[in-house]
């Protein structure tokens, strides 16, 4: 299944991904 939101939220803001 695709990652959550807060995934690609943090790589969107952190620029990292959260793993």
């Amino acid at each position: 299944p695709p990652p959550p939101p807060l995934w690609w939220w943090s790589v969107a803001f952190c620029g990292a991904p959260i793993l």
